[in-house]
């Protein structure tokens, strides 16, 4: 099958190949996990501070901020990774480039930066 600016390999998050027809679609299903990470954190935060400001004082209170205090890390996290991928795609998008273009690019460089008759990406001496 031939996908015009082949962007990725077939992705599972997506179902499908990215490519020139779809990478718009990819791109804002990108943005919206994103902002739904945001919305996660931004309302387990305020949640987390007002039941501490409130006094929690049931056990019921307890298990909430707990849940709480593992669903913010974890939502750091994704927002991080997340925020990573995004602003990967953008730099692409203002050089102009695909995916496959920049990672072959870059293996040419470091071939090509590597001494004779070492493996390639080996530059030391």
């Amino acid at each position: 099958m031939l996908v015009l600016n082949h962007q990725h390999f077939h992705l599972q998050w997506t179902g499908t190949c990215i490519g020139i027809r779809n990478y718009l679609q990819f791109l804002l299903f990108i943005v919206s996990l994103w902002l739904g990470a945001a919305a996660v954190l931004l309302s387990s935060v305020y949640m987390l501070v007002s039941w501490v400001v409130c006094g929690a004082t049931t056990n019921r209170h307890y298990l909430r901020i707990l849940s709480l205090a593992l669903t913010i890390p974890w939502t750091c996290l994704v927002l991080f990774m997340v925020g990573t991928l995004l602003s990967f795609h953008l730099y692409l998008i203002l050089r102009g480039q695909t995916t496959n273009e920049y990672f072959r690019e870059r293996r040419a460089r470091k071939v090509l930066a590597s001494p004779p008759g070492s493996p390639p990406g080996q530059n030391k001496a």
